[in-house]
């Protein structure tokens, strides 16, 4: 049901041009890799996945994946299936975005990344500027990247953290690099 649930939802988005881009997916993995055997997840998702990404695309729709945690043992199915995009890349989970960007950059765009786990709750405004500036510079180049968080920004995250993110990403996020 699953499947067939997201095939009817494309049809609707596309009848009533609800949005250019959706994001779907379900948590796949845990910080330290699948939940499952990649090889099952070959065999029993991948095949429904396939078949939603290409429901969206059929009516122009770009679907981006979302799965917390360590994607690594499953990122060339991901691209396999179709998907326009893959959301979010946790680097506590080894989800380095240079690694990844040069992995899969080229071929599907890439979200997230700033540290939920770390800077962003933990960190000063300072640590969080100078990850933003250092995410950037590792994954502006080219583009394919929309920087973000690396999951929920919970409540226990200070807002000047959450802004320095913001006005960061404002400041250097342009090209050429920020320095």
């Amino acid at each position: 049901a699953w499947g067939e649930d997201h095939v009817k939802f494309a049809k609707i988005c596309a009848e009533n041009d609800i949005a250019p881009v959706i994001f779907g997916g379900e948590d796949i993995t845990t910080n330290h890799g699948p939940f499952i055997r990649p090889q099952l997840l070959r065999e029993l998702f991948f095949p429904y996945l396939t078949r939603i990404v290409k429901s969206f695309r059929k009516h122009d729709i770009k679907y981006v994946f979302h799965s917390d945690g360590d994607l690594w043992p499953v990122l060339d199915d991901l691209v396999a299936a179709g998907v326009s995009g893959v959301h979010p890349l946790e680097p506590f989970c080894g989800m380095k975005i240079l690694d990844v960007k040069e992995h899969i950059g080229d071929k599907v765009v890439l979200f997230g990344h700033i540290d939920c786990s770390g800077s962003l709750p933990l960190g000063t405004v300072e640590d969080v500027t100078k990850e933003v500036i250092q995410v950037i510079n590792d994954a502006g180049p080219g583009s394919g990247y929309v920087l973000g968080s690396s999951s929920e920004i919970e409540e226990i995250v200070p807002i000047p953290n959450v802004q320095a993110m913001f006005n960061t990403l404002k400041k250097y996020g342009k090209f050429p690099q920020a320095s």
